[in-house]
């Protein structure tokens, strides 16, 4: 009899531990993006920049040759069934290899609800 209601709780609560694992990964790397966002500042190297946000999910260019660095958190596994806009990202404009311009989307909303 004991057995069979260690498997039960073992059925229901390792997925309820790996789901809770990955929503604490999603918070703290959320909270990594909001902070190193509010250390971001024009004028700042390149190599700083890579050193605070990490590698960035996207590399583009302008026609002006700036370089465009972005990166996204998609956190839709945190958010409640009607938030439709799920991602957070920050964008920086990099020209001789400094940043020029920045911008960031969702970065200030709360990760959950």
């Amino acid at each position: 009899m004991e057995t069979k209601y260690i498997l039960i709780i073992s059925v229901i609560a390792i997925p309820v531990l790996i789901y809770l694992t990955v929503l604490f990964i999603l918070g703290m790397r959320s909270l990594h993006m909001k902070v190193a966002y509010h250390r971001l500042r024009i004028g700042m190297p390149r190599s700083e920049l890579i050193s605070l946000f990490g590698t960035p999910s996207a590399i583009g260019s302008r026609e002006d040759g700036a370089e465009i660095l972005k990166w996204t958190l998609n956190e839709r596994l945190t958010h409640i069934v009607f938030d439709r806009d799920t991602s957070r990202s920050v964008a920086a404009v990099i020209q001789k290899d400094v940043v020029i311009a920045f911008d960031g989307h969702n970065i200030n909303k709360r990760i959950w609800f």
